[in-house]
């Protein structure tokens, strides 16, 4: 019994010390756990580090990234209204085949102070058709890759941000009708909700299925976005004329559609044009009036309703000298298209009275309103 209790108490010491070396062990195992992962970080994306027996380190977490193209990218400011640039290539094929999907593409140099911008910014750089403002292009549909929406009616610039002195691109598909003829379209470049970018509009003449030399309408006459088979282009009988006296204007038409639309200067009020319907009666590349003053009309084209009473249509006229053939002593001024300062014909200017003579037939209708 003695011998029990002296051993007792070294027993209930070893058992005690034995004890605290197995907590501290799992002590330093807890703290060396590889799978304590910090809550707060994401899960997936966790990388652990396994610290050596000799010293503990803190489990590390790195967040992989999401790309995202425009993370860094910001508008810039446009606080100025400084516009201004040029076109530097328009590259299309003049001919396609009826339903022929083909590309076109612009490139135009920014020479302005203020920024173009793309579709992440406020006031987005496009192509838009015009002529009849925004109008669907007849080249467009729902297949066809670079047009903003389904209007088709809009181009999207290509870059995200065109500055000073660098290059703007517009590439868009095209599908051509299923019918052969002639078709003119016109765009012209802006910031969308503000202004014109450019004041000239760009124009495309292609032909579908046709080469141009079996067509009788020469295109420069198309100032209007059209689409005209073979069979309109080729029947004269479709063209006509139509003059609005109180707009001063005069209105080219094929068929129902008007492809030109032309400035003139009729009579003034003691010499006024006459109003009604008449017919082309008869076409003189150059008349000289029987006035007291001999008055050269070029392109002159005399209209009546049976005979001809003495007006016409006719550029702008002049007085030669007599002794110089190549100079005038007088010509009518630029200036006067859209008063009433005639003698009772109709004047219009040299460029666009030669493209009437050509266009216009002898026996083409003509109608003169108020």
């Amino acid at each position: 019994m003695l011998l029990h209790r002296k051993l007792f108490l070294p027993f209930l010491l070893l058992i005690l010390f034995s004890c605290g070396i197995v907590l501290a062990y799992q002590s330093k195992s807890v703290k060396q756990s590889p799978f304590l992962i910090n809550h707060n970080s994401a899960p997936l994306s966790a990388i652990l580090i396994i610290s050596s027996t000799k010293e503990t380190s803190p489990i590390k977490t790195e967040q992989t990234p999401i790309p995202q193209v425009d993370a860094y990218f910001e508008c810039p400011t446009q606080s100025e209204s400084d516009y201004s640039g040029y076109l530097t290539e328009l590259s299309y094929p003049q001919v396609v085949q009826p339903g022929q999907i083909f590309p076109i593409s612009w490139k135009f140099k920014n020479t302005g102070k203020t920024p173009w911008t793309g579709e992440d910014c406020s006031l987005p750089t496009r192509l838009s058709t015009t002529k009849e403002d925004g109008h669907p292009s007849v080249f467009g549909n729902s297949n066809l890759q670079g047009w903003l929406d389904q209007n088709y009616n809009r181009i999207v610039m290509q870059e995200k941000v065109v500055s000073f002195g660098e290059t703007a691109t517009f590439t868009v598909e095209f599908q051509a009708p299923a019918k052969s003829g002639l078709i003119k379209e016109y765009f012209v470049l802006l910031a969308e909700n503000q202004k014109k970018l450019i004041e000239t509009e760009q124009a495309l003449t292609i032909y579908v299925n046709s080469a141009p030399e079996i067509i009788t309408l020469n295109p420069i006459i198309l100032q209007t976005s059209v689409y005209l088979t073979l069979e309109q282009m080729n029947a004269p009988e479709l063209r006509h004329l139509q003059i609005d006296l109180s707009e001063q204007k005069m209105r080219i038409f094929l068929g129902d559609q008007v492809i030109n639309t032309v400035g003139v200067s009729s009579g003034k009020a003691d010499t006024p044009t006459p109003r009604g319907k008449f017919k082309i009666l008869f076409k003189q590349d150059l008349r000289i009036s029987s006035l007291d003053l001999p008055y050269h009309m070029p392109f002159f084209m005399g209209f009546g309703k049976n005979n001809f009473n003495g007006y016409g249509i006719h550029a702008l006229p002049y007085l030669p000298l007599s002794h110089d053939k190549k100079n005038n002593f007088w010509t009518e001024a630029r200036e006067h298209i859209g008063l009433p300062v005639s003698h009772g014909c109709v004047r219009i200017l040299p460029e666009n009275a030669a493209l009437l003579y050509e266009f216009i037939p002898e026996s083409a209708e003509l109608e003169i309103k108020a």
